[in-house]
């Protein structure tokens, strides 16, 4: 800053006033009451002096008072951001805990599970498949990870499998069930209820198909059994040269073979 002293400005005969400036920064003035201003012309200048040196340790104490208010607002907002820094800390290692919990809790449930599960990629690469669903196809379970759910999908439910998925990946669907048949390693096939669900990043973006499978082969077979043992009545009763016929418990006539009448 450029220091100026300014030449004293007389009121009125016995007063002399001294302005306590820094460049254009007023500071105030001094007002001196003097008996003889002639006699005290001479000394005038070390008076102007004294209030220049005045005003520059004015203006270097307010300055000082402004930059130590400067510093506590700026000591108070690294303060509170500090506080804001270490709030998201541990929301963060809150979620990551729980993301870790998460984790263990799903690796517990695919690993353990008697269901069979899988994650796949979008195009259907066989990403993980835990041990249940690898011993329900025969397969140890780094070979099924070479390959894609279309390997050991039966060709005949391979073009059902393919629509599931895209209806996933264009959001027609959330989630979907359905039955359908895999091939086990032995060349028999393996019928099993399957439930798949498209997992999605915060973007939207496809990230796995996850499915759980439910091997129903036994329950399939006992189906199969049933409806081939009425076929197999029913043809007897058909063709039997006696009259048969159903009735309920109340008596209604429900079904009669030919010889009936």
């Amino acid at each position: 800053a450029r220091y100026a002293a300014i030449a004293p400005e007389k009121e009125e005969a016995a007063t002399t006033r001294f302005p306590l400036r820094v460049g254009e920064a007023s500071r105030g003035e001094l007002l001196l009451t003097v008996e003889d201003p002639k006699a005290f012309a001479p000394y005038a200048h070390y008076l102007e002096n004294f209030c220049f040196m005045l005003a520059v340790i004015l203006e270097e104490r307010s300055q000082r008072r402004q930059n130590d208010l400067l510093q506590s607002r700026l000591e108070a907002r690294v303060q509170e951001r500090t506080r804001e820094l270490e709030e998201q800390i541990a929301e963060r290692r809150s979620v990551e805990r729980s993301l870790r919990e998460s984790e263990a809790s799903f690796r517990s449930i695919f690993d353990k599970t008697a269901t069979g599960y899988l994650l796949a990629s979008p195009d259907g690469r066989l990403l993980k498949v835990n041990a249940a669903m690898a011993g329900m196809l025969g397969y140890a379970i780094d070979e099924l990870t070479l390959i894609d759910f279309r390997s050991i999908t039966h060709p005949d439910d391979i073009s059902i499998s393919n629509e599931y998925v895209r209806s996933l990946l264009s959001g027609e669907r959330e989630t979907c069930q359905f039955e359908k048949r895999y091939l086990h390693r032995a060349g028999t096939t393996v019928w099993a209820v399957v439930n798949t669900t498209l997992l999605r990043d915060s973007n939207a973006v496809p990230l796995y198909l996850i499915t759980s499978v439910t091997d129903i082969t036994n329950r399939k077979s006992v189906e199969e059994a049933l409806l081939q043992s009425e076929e197999w009545h029913r043809a007897i009763l058909q063709t039997a040269m006696d009259g048969f016929g159903l009735v309920d418990t109340e008596g209604h006539l429900l079904e009669v073979n030919e010889s009936y009448y």
